[in-house]
């Protein structure tokens, strides 16, 4: 807490004053970084109906590379022993953001399985995560290829 505190250039105390511990500190953290990676995923979703398929599942894991390049310490949180959760009303809006967007791409498709390509889609990304955290560049460039590879792979047998 004294080298948060100091990095944040403020007191031990004032830090003391809006976090009781750690926890609650690691916890906060979580809750903003989430909010900012959906922000930063929003108009990658978007696009998910305008672009080919290889393409999103492109830009969704580039844009968690660029993310973890931005914020490593929301990786880190992510892979603590403690597990910090998230709400699950931003879970449940996260999924419906590309539940939404796969609709876009194809309205014939059903609410359920949108969802269910969703939480393939979302575990994905969570199990590239996880290997990136502990993978040193080179393998982080390799890694990125191949889930790019993957996700497209299972995005196209879906959608195109």
């Amino acid at each position: 807490m004294t080298e948060v505190a100091k990095r944040a250039e403020t007191s031990i105390g004032a830090l003391y004053r809006w976090f009781p511990d750690k926890a609650a500190l690691a916890s906060a953290l979580l809750s903003k970084y989430s909010a900012e990676i959906e922000r930063h995923w929003a108009p990658i979703i978007a696009t998910a109906h305008t672009v080919a398929t290889s393409t999103f599942a492109e830009l969704l894991i580039r844009g968690t590379m660029d993310f973890y390049q931005e914020r490593p310490a929301y990786f880190i949180l992510r892979a603590a022993s403690v597990k910090f959760s998230r709400s699950s009303t931003a879970r449940q809006n996260l999924r419906e953001a590309f539940v939404q967007a796969f609709q876009a791409k194809n309205p014939l498709l059903s609410h359920d399985n949108a969802l269910l390509i969703a939480n393939v889609v979302l575990e994905t990304v969570k199990g590239f995560l996880a290997a990136v955290t502990t993978a040193n560049s080179k393998q982080r460039s390799a890694l990125t290829i191949e889930f790019t590879r993957m996700l497209a792979l299972y995005l196209e047998a879906k959608f195109d």
